[in-house]
């Protein structure tokens, strides 16, 4: 994998996934279960390969379109994509 031009820890990732995926789905925050699949807790494929675009943009990082689909929940993604502190 590539090193981020904006590295970021995993839990600034979970923190930045969770408040993406709440203002897509118009929900606080704090009812976004990480350990939820992102199709389940009702992302579309549309928004989830703009959310990789989005992500990417952040951490300077290239990401597949489809990362989500290999790594379906927020805890994944920002386990795999999180640098260490």
């Amino acid at each position: 994998m590539t090193t981020p031009t904006n590295p970021q820890p995993p839990a600034a990732i979970a923190a930045w996934l969770t408040a993406y995926v709440a203002k897509e789905l118009k929900l606080p925050p704090a009812q976004v279960d990480p350990a939820k699949r992102l199709f389940d807790l009702g992302l579309t494929s549309r928004q989830l390969v703009l959310m990789a675009g989005d992500l990417e943009d952040w951490l300077g990082l290239p990401l597949a379109p489809d990362v989500a689909w290999d790594h379906p929940t927020i805890d994944a993604l920002a386990t795999l994509l999180g640098q260490p502190a």
